[in-house]
C-alpha cells in the first residue's frame, strides 16, 4: 500500500508527494530546541517547497523560509484551508498561532522588546510550540490522504536529544 519517500514520511502509491512537510510533532519540539530555533528555517522551506510542487506556484522557498516570520501565517492558513476542506479539526486554532506567529517575531525585535522583555520572550517561546501544533494538523491532514507518519523513535529523535543534552551541559559548565 505505501513506499518510504523519505526518512520522515511515507506516501500512498500514487507517487505524489504530501501536501505538507510531515515529522513527527515531538521530533519538530526537539529539533526546534536542538537548534535554537533554527530548525524551523528548514521546516518551513521544505514545506513551501512541497506547496510549489504540489500548486505549480510561483513562489521562492528559500526567500520564504528565510523570512518565515512573515509568511507564517500564509502557511499556517493554507495548512487551516486544507484542514476545513478535509473536514480536518484545527483550522482556526491555526491562524490564530499564525497571527501569534507574526506578532511574537514583531516583539521579539521591536521596540516592544525593551518595553515588555518578559512578554516578549514569552510570546516568542511559543513560536516553537506553534511549531508542534501545526505539525499535528500537518499529520492529520495526510492521513487523511494516506499519507502517514512512522511511529518508530527515529535516529533523528536521537540526535536531538543528544543536542539539547550536549546544551544543558555547556550551560552547566559555564556556568559553575
Amino acid at each position: 500500500m505505501s513506499g518510504p519517500v523519505n526518512s520522515y514520511y511515507l506516501c500512498n502509491d500514487t507517487g505524489n508527494e504530501p501536501l505538507f512537510y510531515q515529522v513527527k510533532p515531538i521530533t519538530a519540539l526537539l529539533m526546534s530546541l536542538a537548534s535554537w530555533g533554527l530548525y524551523t528555517y528548514w521546516w518551513h522551506y521544505k514545506n513551501w517547497r512541497l506547496i510549489k510542487r504540489n500548486a505549480d506556484a510561483t513562489l521562492s522557498p528559500l526567500s520564504r523560509a528565510l523570512f518565515h516570520p512573515l509568511f507564517a501565517y500564509s502557511l499556517y492558513d493554507r495548512v487551516a484551508d486544507t484542514c476545513d476542506d478535509l473536514r480536518v479539526r484545527g483550522g482556526l486554532l491555526l491562524r490564530m498561532l499564525g497571527t501569534l506567529h507574526v506578532f511574537s517575531i514583531a516583539l521579539k525585535f521591536g521596540a516592544a522588546a525593551d518595553l515588555f522583555p518578559i512578554l516578549s520572550m514569552l510570546l516568542y517561546s511559543l513560536t516553537v510550540l506553534d511549531l508542534v501544533v501545526v505539525q499535528s494538523s500537518v499529520v492529520k491532514i495526510n492521513c487523511a490522504l494516506d499519507c502517514f507518519i512512522k511511529n518508530k523513535f527515529a535516529v533523528i529523535d536521537g540526535l536531538a536529544i543528544a543536542l539539547i543534552a550536549g546544551n544543558v551541559l555547556a550551560f552547566y559548565w559555564i556556568a559553575t
